[in-house]
């Protein structure tokens, strides 16, 4: 247990002692400064994956107020600094990601509740952002038309009523495609028989409304196993 204080008690220390100005979730930085621990690295285990730098991708904590309702999604060192401040508690941690520095070790928290944390969310949608990541999403990484795999950045937005004969950009209006079907279709109205369409397009509904910026954020991500609890929503994948 003292090693535990002790540990807290180094790392509160080497925080403050880089003045971090920090407001919970928005947090600030002194400029030119933006990594509070620099020295502290993300190391997997138990066949986690890393990059071919050895980095590991990036990982997440969930953001918590003091009543237990979900209010952002945050960066691991985030997560860790205001832990170390005493601005957060650690609710539950990867069991397979794990944080060393040459002082010490620790499993990178998943979700955290911040402390001094009151508001709730007031801003709920239904409805996924409509941009081009989430195109490329909901039409799983494939040309609608020819169903041939893309790229975010090789796949076209096709319109499938054309601008220029009134129609929108909108969910229901707009397919990921290939070049080659995009320039065979052209400026014309899809019609069946002449051009196939493995899905037609769709609006992504949520089960339920939720908080606009943490919808924004996970989009068509899962969610770690952890946060179940508290992402209680769930994107349709079906028109």
């Amino acid at each position: 247990m003292e090693g535990a204080w002790s540990l807290c008690r180094s790392l509160r220390d080497a925080a403050l002692s880089r003045a971090l100005r920090y407001d919970a979730l928005d947090g600030v930085l002194p400029a030119g400064d933006r990594d509070p621990f620099p020295n502290l690295h993300a190391h997997p285990t138990f066949g986690a994956s890393a990059g071919p730098d050895g980095t590991l991708p990036m990982i997440e904590a969930l953001a918590l107020n003091m009543a237990g309702i979900p209010m952002d999604i945050v960066s691991w060192k985030k997560a860790i600094t205001l832990w170390s401040l005493g601005r957060a508690i650690v609710i539950a941690e990867y069991e397979d990601q794990i944080v060393r520095s040459p002082r010490f070790s620790m499993r990178i928290p998943s979700i955290i509740q911040c402390l001094d944390m009151r508001v709730m969310p007031r801003n709920f949608t239904n409805f996924l952002p409509f941009n081009r990541k989430n195109i490329f999403a909901r039409d799983k990484g494939r040309c609608v038309y020819c169903g041939v795999k893309v790229t975010m950045a090789s796949f076209t937005i096709d319109h499938v009523i054309p601008r220029s004969h009134g129609g929108g950009t909108s969910w229901e209006n707009v397919v990921a495609a290939c070049m080659t079907c995009n320039n065979r279709k052209g400026n014309k109205r899809w019609k069946k028989g002449e051009l196939n369409m493995l899905q037609e397009p769709y609006a992504p509904k949520l089960t339920k409304a939720a908080p606009r910026n943490l919808v924004n954020k996970l989009s068509f991500k899962t969610p770690h196993q952890s946060w179940s609890d508290y992402i209680y929503w769930r994107v349709s994948m079906a028109s």
